[in-house]
C-alpha cells in the first residue's frame, strides 16, 4: 500500500488529504511566513511541507487552496466552515481537511514505523493502554504515541483542551484503536506504509460538546 493509499484507509469518505515530502516542498505563502520567525531550515521545509499538503486537501473537497495561518496553540487555522489537521514525520508530511458538518474535528498523525525509544515509553504509556494488535511492544508504543497526537490535534481546536498522554487510554487492535478520554470512547484508524505509522480520528459535536465539559486542567483518569 503506497502512503495516498493509506492516508484514504484511515480517514473518513467525505476528507480530502494531501502528501508532501520535506524534500519537495514549495514556499510558504507570504500571509504563512511570519509565523516562521527563525526557524531553522528543518523547520521550514516541515511548515512549507504541511501547508502544501493542507492545500491539496483542500481542493480534495473543492474548496480553493488558501493561506494557513497558525493559531492559537500554534494550530493551523483554517478556512471558514471547515476542519483539519497538519502532520510530519520520517521525511514526509501529511494533512487532511473536511467541510464540517458531521465531523466537526478531525486528527492525522504521521510518524517513522519504528519502535518507540524505550527511554520515551513510561512519559508516553500509561496502565490503561493496551496492545492488542499482536504487533511488538516496540511498535505498538509508536503506533500508540501516534493515536494520542491525532485525538490532541482533532479536539484541541474546538475545545482548547491540553491533553497529556496520561489523559487518553488507547487500546490498540490490528487495524484500528480505540481511545478513551473520561467516559468518552472514540473510535480511530492507523496503518503502515512506505516506512511510516499513519493514524486519524475524527469527532462530532456531541463528542466535542463531552469533551468540553472536562476540567481543563485536570482530565478525570
Amino acid at each position: 500500500m503506497n502512503l495516498r493509499a493509506a492516508l484514504q484507509a484511515v480517514l473518513p469518505s467525505e476528507a480530502g488529504y494531501g502528501v508532501c515530502r520535506l524534500d519537495n516542498a514549495p514556499e510558504p505563502w507570504p500571509e504563512e511566513i511570519a509565523a516562521l520567525g527563525r526557524a531553522v531550515d528543518a523547520r521550514r521545509r516541515e511548515f512549507a511541507a504541511g501547508r502544501a499538503a493542507a492545500r491539496d486537501a483542500l481542493r480534495m473537497v473543492g474548496h480553493a487552496p488558501v493561506a494557513l495561518p497558525v493559531g492559537h496553540g500554534r494550530a493551523p487555522v483554517w478556512p471558514k466552515g471547515m476542519c483539519g489537521s497538519i502532520s510530519h514525520g520520517g521525511g514526509v508530511a501529511v494533512a487532511t481537511g473536511v467541510v464540517a458538518g458531521e465531523i466537526v474535528g478531525i486528527g492525522v498523525d504521521v510518524e517513522p514505523a519504528a519502535p518507540l525509544p524505550c527511554d520515551l515509553r513510561p512519559e508516553i504509556l500509561h496502565g490503561r493502554d493496551l496492545n492488542e494488535s499482536g504487533l511488538d511492544d516496540g511498535l505498538a508504543a509508536r503506533i500508540i504515541f501516534s493515536a494520542k497526537e491525532s485525538l490532541f490535534k482533532a479536539q484541541f481546536p474546538s475545545t482548547g483542551l491540553w491533553l497529556d498522554f496520561g489523559d487518553a487510554a488507547i487500546t490498540l487492535h490490528a487495524s484500528g484503536f480505540a481511545a478513551r478520554v473520561s467516559d468518552l470512547r472514540i473510535a480511530g484508524r492507523w496503518a503502515i506504509a512506505e516506512g511510516v505509522v499513519l493514524s486519524a480520528l475524527w469527532l462530532g459535536a456531541e463528542q466535542i460538546g463531552q469533551l468540553r465539559s472536562l476540567d481543563p486542567d485536570i482530565v478525570p483518569r
